[in-house]
């Protein structure tokens, strides 16, 4: 079954869905692979709301898009992103926890847009009661 709403969204509003997530991604492999990480943290932990925040956003767009195949490559990326820093970067190593907020970021992306989805008022079907 097709997603009618898909079909009517203007080509405007798709163009800039997919032009936040390719700068999206593009800032995750900047900042996942390229950044260097300072050796203090002022605050404890903020690192992890980083990736949480790093995953959310373009898992929250592409879910408001209904690209699901987006989201699956999001969360194998999640999976993949620690080893391929420790094996690609020099100043950087494995961290499980690191995983676990970029999956946890993708899991409240998807879920804050089904939440609103779900909020919001539906048309009226048409059909008397």
């Amino acid at each position: 079954e097709r997603d009618v709403r898909r079909d009517t969204a203007s080509p405007g509003r798709w163009l800039l869905g997919y032009a936040a997530l390719v700068a999206l991604v593009a800032f995750q492999i900047f900042a996942l692979y390229i950044a260097v990480p300072s050796a203090e943290q002022q605050i404890p932990y903020v690192d992890k709301f980083v990736h949480i925040a790093m995953f959310a956003t373009p898992a929250a767009v592409a879910a408001a898009m209904r690209l699901r195949w987006f989201v699956g490559a999001l969360v194998l990326h999640a999976i993949v992103s620690e080893p391929l820093q420790a094996a690609l970067t020099t100043n950087r190593m494995v961290d499980f926890w690191d995983m676990v907020a970029d999956l946890l970021g993708i899991v409240m992306g998807v879920a804050a847009v089904r939440q609103w989805r779900n909020d919001r008022p539906r048309p009226e079907s048409g059909a008397d009661g």
